[in-house]
């Protein structure tokens, strides 16, 4: 046998067993880990941890005991030569849990959608969608309404009335891929994506209703506050739109944080900046955001609101 014709059965041996070992033995170990924040609902915090794990932990006393409610799948194949590959990860997610009533609503960061029983975990329902998920679901204020995820460059909704089927015509398709949570208000969906175009968007249709673009990134989720829009980009800029409409009220360039960054207060921290900061109240936000757009008006900008967590000391 010529020496080339040896070489070629030699890499016909060889491939196939180094393609079984990275499939096998390799696969998954440099996959995204996510990070996703917790969640406290009545007396359970909610979250998902680096393993891969959805954990219930009971808050209301010290045995803090933990629920395991994490969706079950099967283990990957083994490779050829009997390397396992170990059981799959089942949630990678930088989202966190959105709890609603007796569902819990899980997504992961490879575009699946769980809803799961918070106190079992048992599945009710899944999907798998085309595109990484990154922002939390929504639900309108109420809990009465559609599940509205974004997952790549497209927005969805379900319907959690109607067995989970999708609620509008087709998923609205953003110019970029949508990283935020998106905000439902008065009947709209808003987010923006990494394109810097924001968007407002029929709750009941997903037909557009206006976008604007802007010099930077809108990957904040926005507030909305008494029909305004608060929103960071990273232009460096803070707007305030109208939600109707889109059109600016106002925006400013946040000062520059001093050496003394951040000072302890009773029941929360003060960032010092040189102007004037709003300590926001739990469960009132809107009156310290019409106390900032009072100063802005009278040329005292506000630099930062901040939400007041009575937890901290």
């Amino acid at each position: 046998i010529s020496m080339s014709i040896y070489r070629l059965l030699l890499a016909g041996l060889v491939l196939p067993v180094l393609l079984s070992l990275v499939s096998g033995c390799a696969s998954g170990r440099f996959a995204p880990g996510g990070w996703s924040g917790p969640v406290v609902c009545g007396q359970t915090l909610y979250v998902i941890s680096l393993d891969g794990d959805f954990l219930g932990i009971d808050l209301s006393s010290e045995a803090h005991t933990i629920r395991d409610l994490t969706p079950r799948v099967e283990e990957r194949p083994t490779s050829l030569f009997g390397c396992s590959g170990g059981p799959v990860r089942t949630l990678i997610a930088y989202a966190s849990p959105l709890i609603s009533g007796s569902t819990a609503y899980v997504a992961t960061y490879e575009g699946d959608v769980y809803a799961l029983d918070v106190e079992t975990g048992g599945k009710k329902w899944s999907r798998e969608l085309h595109g990484q998920i990154v922002g939390t679901p929504a639900i309108p204020p109420g809990e009465e309404g559609p599940l509205i995820v974004a997952a790549g460059r497209h927005v969805y909704a379900f319907d959690p009335a109607d067995d989970w089927e999708e609620y509008w015509r087709e998923p609205f398709t953003a110019r970029g891929k949508v990283w935020c949570t998106p905000a439902i208000y008065e009947g709209k969906v808003y987010f923006g994506d990494l394109e810097h175009y924001f968007y407002a968007v029929d709750l009941d249709t997903g037909d557009l209703v206006w976008e604007r673009h802007f010099q930077g990134l809108a990957l904040s989720t926005p507030l909305i506050v008494d029909g305004v829009i608060y929103l960071g980009t990273f232009e460096s800029r803070f707007y305030a739109l109208d939600a109707e409409t889109g059109a600016e009220v106002w925006s400013q360039t946040p000062g520059v944080v001093t050496g003394r960054a951040m000072r302890k207060i009773k029941g929360g921290l003060l960032v010092d900046i040189g102007v004037p900061a709003f300590v926001v109240e739990p469960g009132d936000p809107a009156a310290a955001l019409r106390a900032a757009v009072a100063s802005l008006q009278s040329r005292q900008k506000p630099a930062a609101i901040i939400l007041r967590r009575d937890v901290i000391t």
